[in-house]
């Protein structure tokens, strides 16, 4: 298992960077206009971080931290969240979208799924790629969901977590705990 990149530390590593280094944030839209879009730039802007904007998939140097705001079925195309398709043993991330991005199964720590969440399911996770710095994945299987991912960026829902996935009990760390574990 690799898990290259966590969430359950934000808001770092925003705010003191990778390493020491403190390393530029660039917030990436679908939908620069969008409720999610300005919800993660005003939570980032309010924990501390100076963050710019670019257009979802514009040239990014190794030396950037993304944040993606997007939909499953357009964030899929970002280099850095094709591992989430390859399951947690290539991303780290205990969620899997179903092949046409309407669903979200969430795995637990032997990465079998454990529940299925459908309109509204969302997901904060980071990936890194070996020549990148990690990429945050704000998504949702639709709209809603990227909107409830985007309210859940910050400390109190994020707080050890690898990933969070948000459906309609609200923020889910994963893995998912196994019945009868803590």
């Amino acid at each position: 298992m690799r898990v290259p990149a966590i969430v359950g530390a934000y808001p770092e590593p925003f705010l003191h960077g990778v390493e020491g280094e403190r390393i530029p944030t660039r917030v990436e839209c679908q939908d620069d206009e969008s409720v999610a879009c300005r919800d993660v730039k005003d939570g980032l802007g309010e924990a501390g971080v100076t963050a710019t904007g670019a257009p979802l998939g514009a040239p990014a140097g190794d030396d950037i931290l993304r944040v993606v705001v997007a939909t499953w079925d357009v964030a899929r195309d970002v280099q850095a969240a094709r591992p989430i398709e390859n399951g947690p043993a290539a991303s780290g991330v205990f969620a899997r979208f179903s092949a046409d991005g309407s669903e979200l199964a969430l795995l637990d720590e032997e990465g079998e799924e454990a529940s299925v969440l459908g309109p509204g399911a969302g997901l904060v996770a980071a990936t890194e790629l070996s020549t990148q710095k990690p990429v945050w994945l704000v998504t949702g299987v639709d709209e809603a969901g990227v909107e409830g991912a985007a309210e859940a960026l910050d400390e109190e829902a994020l707080s050890d977590a690898f990933a969070v996935a948000v459906g309609p009990e609200g923020p889910v760390s994963l893995p998912v705990a196994e019945e009868g574990s803590p």
